[in-house]
């Protein structure tokens, strides 16, 4: 089979060599018959010679790369009809099927369908539907045979649109043939819609989607003398330029332009250019940034410069037959992933592969998962990268990925079935496996299944291989045969049957030249395959084997008596210890046994998979309980991640040894009948798995099964039934009733805010999905009501509808949550929330509620008011007894009650922490005396004070006694107090009998007033200035500092106003207003004292607040900042200047030019340097150069006007600002002076020196808005004036800006190139005139950017070498000119040099010689191979530098080569010098060849002049043969140009130099 693999391969290879090589078919085909003739002649013969024929035969699994597996959808699972139009998907993940019979939606598991009811208006227009569309609102618009229809979310209905007579704002007809929307694009802004373009049989239509049906108004599309073309249009599309692609059913394409005012067809002449001749267009799709035309003449592919890139049809092309459709009616373009796009045509499926242009076909076979029908009308990707495909009488086509992941091999094909029973992989990758009764065959990498006949008469029980080449046969009888893989002999092993004692059914295990089995005695038997010798092993116990398992290098062998074993197959013994398993594990069950690392696996018959750790004998049982899809364990593997792959009767499992979680692969994967063989399991060298099973065997990658991501969509509610029964919508129906029959919704259950539903509507049911979900049978659905339950109710798994149901739902508010979620990453889960609210019975309803309450509200005022009169008659009583108690306690006076006949006080609201005041006249009898001494508590300053006090009242000189004073408390602390008290009653003499009063702690207010007096005394001797003004702003005082910083008194100061008498008065007025607003004003005032002196003061003034928050009166407070006024400017002017010129600086400068632009004053700004200032510090000292800049700025302030000022920028720059003209006269007048005043000589220490200057000019506010951008455009202009040869002046210009800014763009765009790796290497060959070899190549940079595409090398090359990105360039460019070189030497392919160009920046590094000796060493390319062109402008520079550096590369073994010579300042005194080895003729002087005699003369001169010099002569720009003839003659030795090669990209130069290789002669490439 291998030996007819390569034949073919080769005679392949050939084939395309040979198409590259002559053009002639009769010539090709005679060589490729020569070449079958002699394979196919070499293949009988080594057919005839073998034992053992194969044949490849047909099975009905083939490889993935060429079938596909599509599930079919008909009218037997819903569909309305099988006639299919149009598919599209909603935000919500519902799939749209536009059918001949009605629109259908489609959640994943049932199909809804929307027909036309003559009865309802809002029923969809017609049951004919041509067209489906999804705007960018998210809205659905269906076109019909009978109008266009706009679903309604809310309502789960249609607003319809017709065609209405006399009403140019509705549809011209009904007939929709397509809907489209146009583009956003800048211009459109977030609120302003995109219109939609609406088709109809007689014309076009915009309107705009608005939500109000009878806002919505059809602009009827009218293009003078072109509406004919613009009728049945069944295709719009807009191209990135905003034109309009107009393709008609039976009239060709047309191209409409943005404006509208112009339209060309593609079948006729057209501005455009472009022309394509197809009658219909069907759609249209822009695919890697081209336009893919679907028409009835096949597939048209267009760029976006509107030229044609390519047509296919379904004849093949003569350069390539492989390119080749189906059919040249193109229904439809859909692309699947990056790399493949899908053709719906009327006779089947096409997948193009935009990688290599293969075309791939898929039509309607036998198999049950090929397409239902060829005739196919669309395609749509959905949300999980499904492909739907539209069939018309087919019904609907669906393909998932997923099912490409698991390649079923060997499935049935309803003749026979393919029950595998073991695997065998070869060193080559091929995998070997046994099926019962079908015999042997082989998979290749390409899952290409391939049959071998066997001359052998019994089933196969089993395959394995002891080495390589060499496979082992068992059959069903015991019989074992040996397979020689590459001689393809069978041959029987003959003593095998009669020495083996093996058991037919056991497995046999294969280690190095040995076959492991156990017997029929339960022991351990080893069959030496290179002698033919048995040996039989058996523990010291005589344990009976029942399984066993081979792994590096050892066997683990399970007994009948729960220990497993260990057998060393190196030391050919067994290891001492064992392991005995738990008595708890019934060995009787277990079918198979794998050890891992510390953990032995046992599968079992029906108790799923043990998995035992030996550290702790810790036992772990996976089975249906926890996952698994059945117990019964088939087969068993490990990745390398140290998941267990577990085959049951269910389907296959993976289990994860680090979690312990299980997930199941089944029908998602497309394992319909997940039923697998016992023991057949297998995994190869690269990690990927085989499973055999009674129907073929499953082949997959398990990290690819394990990555793949579940997306989850939030659930949808679908449906409400109330009693069982559908509710259905209706907004105009009240949206509550009692009668259960004829409730309805206001909206749909996703657009209501709140669900109410009346008490006796019970039971409740509500439907939900998500729909369209990837991975159905690993998504679950739990619900629960909020308010009733806190805890999850998991939904029906096999259900056909996702319902929920509750009964007698008690009235209250709830809300219904439900949660999709992956049974395998329950956290990974989304949600849906529905308020309902369960209004009450009547008897519970509000009004009922109310009347109870006010019921037993008046029940309790009743006994309220009883109980009321009761108590008011005891509280009158006690109101007046405490009355008075109350008054004092709020006021918290004491008061006391003198009799003054008894010196008795009795005293009330006591304090109780003071005793009554001991003045020596109340209360006498109370006081106490020591020796006669009246002890007193008052203070001893106020006593007298009291005493006075009373005595005055007492002769009835006051009306009253009130005194203030301290009294000492039982703290011992004195408390002020406020005492005061009035003769009451008087005795028939007159004489006081009775005193009353009351005592009152004045302690706080004492504190107060001590507070104010402080800080009235602080405001009066502080440093800073006071002064207070009223409401009317009229000084009520003064402070003493006011008066020594003004120099004026109060008297002077008092009642007068407000005001500042150095300012406008409108100042004070907005001072004033300012406080009244604000609160507050601060400011820095100038101010004169009355002896005529200035001074300055930062004056605050704030408003002050009365108790009810109104402005009571404005405080001002103020210092003298004279002095620091003063300092502040001497500092500013030492930070304002330069030291060295006394010039003002750089930063004087931005702010008085910031002064300047922000108070709009007109200006100019000159901008100069000195031209070679730098070689003057280079070569003459920086104190030279000092002293020229000092004499520079002294000439300048004799320039000018008094109010321009000049400024040091900083180095050699300096500038000047005139202020208060734009006038071109001055401005130039002075740019004249300073270019005349600089050139003047300078003498410095006795030398005289000449400089000039460069100026740029720049006016405000014509050149920038900001003095950043000012100074920068200056710069900018200056450096041209600078660029254009100096000593001038150059106003500023937009173009000078966007130069510098491109120049700016490209230098970024380099540097990310450089950092993007986009910098790639081309190579143009270089051919010895003499032989038409190859000779060598000139390696050449190539620039391409995402966004700008290829950049000229004349573009970027000159920026970098500015700014130094050179240097990494062509580091770049030789390293991968290095590596490429050597890849092709040591191919054979090329055995000259490659030529890389050194710029003159890279040949002034230091480093140069070393780096370039490192990618030699690093690429291990020898020197030979390497030859660096140089340019005349880089070696005569420094010739003698350069000499040295010459020499340098020559020792290395490096050709040198000067490149460009006689365009440059060519020196034939050094040219003998230079240590050359090629002289290069530039295309100049070759273009010449054929223009005119001087110009041969010229050319002639230059092969002369290199001949002499020992150097061989490379012609650059051939092009022609004249040119190539003339140079021939002239002993010219090489040519370099599009004669022979243009530039070539890495892979297509290769091809080159292959073909060339072939030919033995150079070759053209186009």
């Amino acid at each position: 089979m291998f030996s007819y693999f390569f034949k073919v391969i080769t005679i392949y290879v050939l084939n395309l060599i040979v198409d590259k090589l002559f053009s002639l078919n009769a010539l090709k085909q005679l060589i490729i018959f020569i070449f079958y003739a002699s394979f196919s002649s070499h293949a009988i013969t080594n057919e005839l010679s073998s034992d053992v024929s194969e044949i490849t035969e047909n099975t009905n699994i083939e490889s993935t790369s060429t079938q596909l597996k599509f599930t079919q959808l008909s009218t037997l699972q819903g569909l309305s009809n099988s006639n299919v139009f149009g598919i599209t998907q909603d935000h919500q993940g519902f799939i749209w099927f536009a059918t001949e019979d009605g629109l259908n939606r489609f959640d994943g598991n049932n199909f809804v369908t929307y027909r036309h009811n003559i009865n309802n208006k809002n029923s969809i227009t017609d049951n004919v539907i041509r067209k489906i569309f999804i705007d960018s609102e998210n809205t659905l618009w269906v076109g019909t045979e009978n109008g266009l229809s706009r679903y309604n979310v809310e309502l789960d209905n249609f607003d319809n649109f017709k065609h209405v007579a006399n009403n140019d704002s509705s549809l011209k007809d009904n007939v929709i043939w397509d809907i489209f929307q146009n583009k956003t694009d800048s211009s459109t802004s977030k609120q302003e819609k995109s219109p939609l373009w609406i088709s109809t049989s007689e014309g076009l239509h915009t309107l705009s989607p608005t939500s109000n049906v009878n806002n919505i108004k059809f602009n009827r599309i009218n293009i003078r003398d072109h509406n004919d073309k613009i009728r049945e249009i069944k295709t719009i599309f807009q191209d990135k330029q905003q034109n309009y692609w107009l393709g008609t059913f039976d009239n060709g394409i047309h191209l409409l332009s943005k404006s509208l005012n112009y339209i060309g067809s593609l079948t006729q002449a057209n501005k455009f250019n472009l022309t394509i001749k197809a009658n219909a267009l069907f759609d249209m799709k822009i695919i890697d940034n081209q336009y893919w035309l679907a028409t009835d003449n096949g597939l048209y592919i267009v760029d976006d410069r509107y030229q044609l890139v390519s047509h296919l049809t379904e004849k093949p092309k003569e350069n390539d037959k492989s390119q080749v459709l189906l059919s040249n009616k193109i229904r439809n373009i859909e692309q699947f992933d990056e790399n493949h796009v899908w053709l719906a045509t009327h006779n089947g499926l096409n997948t193009v592969n935009l990688l290599n242009n293969d075309i791939k076909s898929y039509q309607k076979n036998n198999k049950s998962t090929s397409l239902s029908e060829n005739w196919l009308m669309d395609i749509h990707r959905d949300n999980n990268d499904n492909m739907w495909l539209a069939s018309y009488g087919g019904g609907l086509n669906q393909y998932s990925p997923l099912t490409e992941l698991i390649f079923h091999g060997l499935t049935d094909n309803n003749e026979k079935k393919y029950r595998v029973e073991s695997f065998v992989e070869s060193p080559q990758g091929t995998i070997w496996l046994s099926t019962e009764q079908n015999g042997l065959f082989s998979l290749s990498n390409s899952k290409t299944l391939t049959k071998i006949k066997l001359n052998l008469q019994e089933s196969i029980w089993q395959i394995t291989s002891t080495s390589s080449g060499i496979l082992f046969i068992v059959t069903k009888s015991g019989k074992l045969f040996e397979y020689n893989i590459d001689k393809r002999t069978l041959l029987e092993k003959a003593n095998w049957l009669k020495e083996a004692n093996y058991p037919p059914k056991n497995t046999i295990l294969a280690s190095t030249d040995a076959l492991w089995y156990i017997d029929y005695n339960g022991f351990l038997n080893r069959y030496k395959t290179s002698d033919n010798t048995f040996k039989r092993y058996s523990t010291l116990n005589n344990d009976q084997y029942i399984h066993f398992q081979i792994h590096n290098k050892k066997l683990f062998l399970l007994s009948k008596y729960n220990k497993l074993f260990t057998f060393d197959i190196s030391n050919d013994a067994f290891e001492n210890d064992h392991f005995e398993l738990n008595k708890t594990i019934n060995i009787k069950f277990v079918n198979s046994i794998w050890v891992h690392n510390n953990n032995i696996l046992l599968g079992s018959e029906s108790h799923g998979l043990t998995v035992v750790n030996v550290d702790n004998n810790k036992i772990t049982t996976f089975n249906e309980s926890n996952g698994l899809t059945n117990n019964y364990i088939a087969s068993l593997l490990i990745d390398e991640d140290e998941n267990i792959w577990v085959a049951t009767n269910s389907g296959l499992n993976s289990i994860s040894l680090k979690t312990s979680k299980v997930i199941k692969f089944d029908i998602d994967f497309a394992i319909n009948s997940p039923e697998f063989q016992i023991s057949s399991a297998f995994k190869d060298t690269k990690g990927k798995m085989y499973f055999g099973s009674p129907n073929g065997f499953y082949q997959f990658t398990p990290n690819e099964l394990l990555k793949i991501k579940h997306n989850i969509t939030f659930p949808v509610f679908t449906n409400l039934y109330v009693a069982n029964k559908k509710t259905p919508i209706n907004p105009e129906q009240e949206l509550i009733q009692n009668k259960i029959n004829t409730y309805t919704l206001k909206k749909h259950l996703n657009s209501l805010d709140n669900l109410e539903l009346a008490y006796k509507q019970s039971p409740i049911s509500i439907e939900f999905i998500s729909p369209n979900i990837k991975l159905p049978s690993q998504l679950r659905y739990r619900y629960r009501l909020q308010g009733l339950e806190k805890n999850w109710i998991d939904a029906a798994t096999n259900a056909a509808n996702n319902r929920a149901t509750y009964t007698n739902l008690s009235p209250g508010k709830y809300v219904f949550e439900v949660q999709a979620y992956d049974i395998y990453n329950q956290n990974k889960a989304k949600t849906s929330q529905l308020n309902v609210r369960i209004l009450p019975p009547w008897w519970l309803s509000t009004s009922m509620l109310l009347f109870y309450g006010l019921l037993t509200l008046l029940f309790f005022i009743y006994i309220f008011q009883q109980y009321r009169n009761k108590q008011l008659y005891h509280s009158q009583i006690k109101e007046s007894e405490e009355r008075l108690k109350l008054s004092l306690w709020g006021s918290g006076d004491e008061m006391w009650d003198w009799n003054i006949v008894t010196d008795k006080i009795y005293r009330s609201n006591i304090w109780g922490i003071l005793d009554f005041p001991q003045d020596g006249t109340r209360n006498k009898s109370e006081q106490s005396t020591d020796e006669g001494v009246l002890k007193t508590n008052i203070h001893h300053h106020d006593l007298g004070k009291v005493k006075k006090a009373l005595d005055e009242h007492f002769n009835q000189n006051t009306d009253h006694f009130e005194a203030t004073y301290r009294v000492k408390n039982k703290n011992n602390q004195w408390v002020w107090i406020l005492d005061r008290g009035k003769i009451v009653e008087r005795d028939e003499n007159n004489k006081p009998s009775r005193m009353t009063g009351t005592l009152k702690d004045i302690s706080q207010i004492k504190k107060t007033e001590e507070r104010l007096k402080l800080f009235a005394r602080c405001i009066q001797n502080i440093s800073d200035a006071v002064i207070i003004y009223d409401r009317q702003f009229i000084a009520v005082d003064i402070n003493k500092a006011f008066q020594r910083i003004t120099g004026t008194n109060r008297k002077q100061t008092i009642g007068r106003s407000l005001s500042f008498d150095q300012y406008p008065k409108n100042f004070t007025q907005n001072v004033k207003q300012h406080l009244l607003t604000k609160g507050s004003w601060y400011g820095e005032i100038e101010n004169i004292r009355t002896d005529g002196s200035k001074y300055l003061t930062d004056l605050n003034i704030d408003i002050i607040q009365d108790e009810n928050s109104q402005i009571s009166h404005f405080v001002g407070v103020f210092s003298d900042i004279t002095k620091r006024k003063e300092t502040e400017a001497e500092l500013r002017k030492l930070v304002s200047s330069d030291t060295l010129t006394g010039l003002p600086n750089r930063s004087y400068f931005q702010a008085n030019q910031a002064r300047l632009v922000r108070s709009n004053i007109n200006h100019a700004l000159l901008v100069f340097d000195l031209d070679n200032f730098k070689k003057i510090n280079d070569s003459m000292g920086h104190q030279v150069g000092d002293a020229i800049l000092c004499q520079v700025a002294k000439r300048m302030l004799t320039l000018g006007r008094k109010q321009d000022t000049v400024y040091r920028l900083g180095g050699d720059e300096f500038s000047i600002i005139i202020e208060g003209t734009n006038d071109i006269h001055t401005i130039t007048s002075l740019a004249k002076d300073i270019l005349r005043t600089v050139a003047l000589p300078f003498r410095i220490k006795n030398q005289e020196i000449v400089l000039y200057s460069s100026i740029g000019i720049v006016l405000s506010p014509e050149d920038g808005m900001t003095g950043h951008e000012l100074l920068k455009n200056a710069d900018t202009a200056m450096y041209h004036a600078k660029g254009s040869g100096g000593n001038k002046y150059q106003f500023f210009s937009d173009s000078m800006n966007k130069q510098a800014v491109k120049r700016l763009q490209i230098e970024s765009l380099i540097r990310h190139g450089l950092k993007d790796d986009s910098f790639s290497v081309y190579y143009q060959p270089k051919i010895e005139i003499a032989t038409g070899k190859i000779a060598g190549m000139e390696a050449l940079v190539r620039f391409e950017t995402p966004s700008k595409g290829i950049i000229s090398p004349i573009i970027f090359i000159p920026v970098s070498e500015e700014t130094g990105q050179i240097i990494d360039i062509g580091e770049i460019v030789l390293r991968k000119a290095c590596y490429a070189t050597k890849k092709w030497v040591d191919a054979g392919l090329f055995d000259g040099r490659v030529a890389v160009n050194l710029s003159a920046v890279q040949f002034t590094q230091s480093n140069l010689v070393t780096q370039i000796a490192n990618i030699l060493k690093e690429s291990k390319l020898p020197a030979q191979h390497l030859e660096l062109e140089i340019t005349e402008g880089t070696v005569m520079n420094s010739p003698q530098e350069a000499i040295d550096t010459m020499l340098q590369l020559r020792a290395l073994g490096i050709h040198l080569s000067l490149d460009d010579f006689g365009t440059g300042y060519s020196s034939l005194a050094y040219l003998k010098k230079f240590p050359l080895n090629t002289l290069k003729i530039d295309k100049a002087f070759v273009d010449d060849i054929e223009e005119s005699e001087q110009g041969r003369n010229m050319v002639a001169t230059i092969v002369t002049i290199a001949h002499n010099l020992g150097m061989d002569v490379v012609a650059e720009g051939v092009e022609t043969n004249q040119q190539l003839s003339f140079l021939s003659g002239l002993r010219c030795e090489q040519l370099q140009g599009y004669l022979y090669s243009k530039p070539l990209a890495t892979e297509h130069f290769q091809k080159y130099l292959l073909a060339h290789q072939i030919a033995k002669k150079s070759t053209a490439f186009s």
